[in-house]
């Protein structure tokens, strides 16, 4: 770091409560060691200090003041590559985080800007989020709070946390152990199970060999499958996320179903809605289209949507799910995917 970034960080650190200093300096040494870009600002209100991400280039965490209080926000940018992390925070951090507004353009294109990305698909908990990347965890520096900030390592894609002291490590410690691990998702968040290895504890059946036959097919056309959520693996091909293979009705695999879920992009990007109904494929996305259940509060209940110039209403934010596809459709599914980038 040059002298006169030096100068600008210590002018900034001056203005921060004396309890603080320590967290703050720690957190500002650990990122920039990580790769991150610091840039210091003066307002009115009091300096701040923010940090961009050394791979998406986009701000990802910032301290400033508010009302003479100190505040750190940490940003949705990264929250895709960091699962293990999100599932560990502290409640009140999550509770946070279901506050932000849901991002537009995944329930439908047209309402959000188009220079605008897509937002982020995420669960925390066993609970999914649909958030737009805009939005920021804002968290007010205090000794309650002391304990639960962390920030993440650019490196090898690993969390670490900054904590101010010893005895509120061990009270983040304690907080984060309350999230028992017996339960599936929990279990699966720790172990990551391939889908083959799933696949190979249901009953021999027709259901399991079109599963496998399916799997297949993804890694013969270069498609990865990794796991994303309970009982679910994402679905991806030219680094965009295609869709999602989901078994069993709950996470006991007491139902044993099988689902394709295809990414909204397929659906709704004006490229794909000419593919679609190029290869005569309308009829087949319609009648699969996915209603709320009402199975999650955080986006219940289901929207109003127009897919391929038809108007649904009450539909779950992954609109176009397939349930045991027969072989006609699974081809129609392969079809769409292998366009997809």
């Amino acid at each position: 770091m040059g002298s006169s970034k030096i100068t600008e960080f210590t002018e900034f650190l001056s203005e921060v409560p004396e309890e603080y200093r320590d967290f703050v300096s720690k957190t500002d040494n650990f990122l920039t060691a990580g790769g991150y870009k610091q840039k210091i600002e003066k307002k009115t209100s009091g300096a701040s200090a923010s940090y961009i991400h050394p791979g998406t280039k986009r701000l990802f965490l910032q301290f400033y003041f508010r009302n003479k209080a100190l505040y750190m926000d940490l940003y949705t940018v990264v929250f895709n590559d960091y699962v293990d992390f999100l599932d560990r925070l502290p409640q009140c951090i999550a509770e946070e985080i279901n506050k932000f507004s849901n991002c537009r353009k995944m329930i439908n294109p047209d309402d959000c800007n188009p220079l605008c990305g897509m937002g982020y698909d995420f669960e925390i908990k066993g609970t999914r989020y649909q958030k737009c990347g805009y939005n920021r965890v804002r968290i007010p520096v205090n000794p309650e709070s002391m304990g639960i900030l962390s920030v993440f390592s650019a490196k090898k894609g690993k969390s670490a946390a900054i904590i101010a002291d010893d005895k509120k490590v061990k009270k983040t410690k304690e907080k984060i152990s309350d999230v028992k691990n017996d339960s599936p998702h929990q279990t699966q968040m720790k172990q990551r199970p391939k889908i083959t290895d799933m696949i190979e504890a249901l009953p021999e059946d027709e259901k399991k060999q079109a599963i496998l036959a399916f799997v297949e097919y993804c890694a013969a056309n270069r498609m990865t499958v990794q796991w994303g959520a309970t009982n679910a693996w994402y679905i991806g091909r030219k680094g965009k996320r295609a869709g999602r293979i989901s078994i069993g009705g709950n996470a006991a695999l007491q139902d044993y179903s099988w689902y394709v879920t295809i990414a909204d992009l397929n659906v709704f990007d004006p490229i794909h809605i000419n593919f679609i109904e190029n290869e005569n494929l309308t009829e087949l996305i319609w009648k699969n289209v996915k209603y709320c259940e009402g199975c999650l509060k955080t986006c219940a209940p289901g929207t109003d949507r127009k897919i391929l110039g038809k108007m649904f209403s009450n539909v779950c934010v992954g609109a176009i799910r397939f349930k045991n596809p027969d072989t006609e459709t699974l081809n129609g599914i392969k079809k769409i995917l292998e366009f997809t980038g």
